[in-house]
């Protein structure tokens, strides 16, 4: 009787860890020692069909890693950084890998922030990579950037005042 109710909690606890993982905003993929997918998440699933992939180009039982030389032919260097980021996490040479990269589409300019971290289960290596998108973040920075750069170049008085109208500077 307790063997069913421990591979009951376990198909639970499976399901449930699952679901967390397909709530989250972030694209998710477990990568074996040799660079196979073995799980994503929904949203790394939603992300690839809305970006023109065919459905099973970067699902389970892919390579991530010859993906990545694919793109290494190419002139794409965070491709290779995050390919070598990878390798690294995997043979255990860093504990943690983390990228911001561009990746823009067609219709618009977006970036991502990558991270790779080693995933304990055991004696298998493998590892997690989840992208998030920070292009709000980085639109702000780009903001900021021009807007400094706009100070830093004129000879005139800039005043900036609070919200509330009193002078800063």
């Amino acid at each position: 009787m307790g063997g069913c109710f421990t591979r009951l909690f376990i198909l639970m606890t499976t399901d449930l860890n699952a679901l967390i993982l397909d709530t989250l905003p972030l694209t998710i993929a477990v990568v074996d020692s040799e660079g196979v997918i073995t799980h994503v998440n929904e949203t790394w699933r939603k992300f690839a069909l809305e970006n023109g992939r065919p459905p099973n180009s970067t699902d389970i039982g892919r390579n991530y890693l010859e993906i990545g030389l694919s793109l290494q032919s190419g002139a794409d260097d965070d491709a290779k950084k995050l390919y070598e980021g990878i390798q690294d996490v995997l043979s255990s040479r860093i504990p943690m890998f983390r990228l911001e990269y561009p990746c823009h589409s067609p219709d618009m300019e977006r970036w991502f922030s990558a991270t790779v971290t080693r995933l304990h289960n055991g004696s298998t290596p493998a590892v997690v990579v989840a992208h998030a998108d920070i292009t709000e973040r980085k639109r702000a920075e780009l903001e900021v950037r021009k807007y400094k750069s706009i100070v830093e170049s004129t000879d005139d008085a800039v005043i900036s005042k609070s919200l509330q109208g009193i002078i800063e500077s």
